[in-house]
């Protein structure tokens, strides 16, 4: 592929999507291949990413109007390029550019998988992520502060306080 060029190979698969290879509903007017509506609005990127410039849902995903629902437009790229996706598996980018479509930065993976990525390069945010005190009032600082194996962060004496009871509970039991 030539540098400025953009390809994707959107005639393969079928099955998941019903008729994703043109979307001929009355609700969203578009009648035109969806490969031809998909490329017109892709550019390349200097980072190597095929950029999604049409619709951006508030998430930062790409989206596009197929059968008069909106689709994001990266599971449609990988569905039809690569293989039909099921309904719980995730379609996680390599490159992490939500806009990005092109199917060699993206892989399938359950919502684990993808939480798993996003911790170990440091993406993840979790209910106590920016937080000064947890919960119950304790300062989350360095020394009260557990971060586990998927990159939250805890409460040490929550944990602490939590676990005499457990233990507690088991013993009375």
């Amino acid at each position: 592929m030539a540098t400025g060029q953009i390809q994707i190979d959107l005639e393969r698969g079928a099955g998941g999507f019903r008729h994703l290879h043109t979307c001929t509903c009355s609700l969203c007017g578009n009648k035109r291949p969806i490969r031809e509506r998909i490329l017109e609005k892709t550019k390349l990127a200097k980072s190597g990413c095929h950029e999604w410039t049409g619709k951006i849902a508030a998430d930062g995903y790409g989206i596009i109007r197929v059968n008069g629902k909106d689709v994001r437009v990266h599971r449609i790229s990988f569905h039809l390029s690569v293989r039909p996706i099921e309904r719980h598996e995730v379609i996680c980018h390599r490159c992490d550019n939500r806009r990005c479509i092109r199917t060699d930065h993206l892989f399938v993976g359950s919502r684990a998988d993808n939480n798993r990525d996003m911790a170990l390069k440091g993406r993840a945010r979790n209910r106590n992520t920016g937080k000064p005190t947890c919960d119950r009032g304790h300062p989350f600082t360095p020394e009260n502060t557990l971060k586990t194996q998927n990159g939250e962060r805890q409460c040490r004496e929550c944990r602490r306080q939590r676990l005499r009871r457990y233990r507690a509970a088991r013993r009375a039991a």
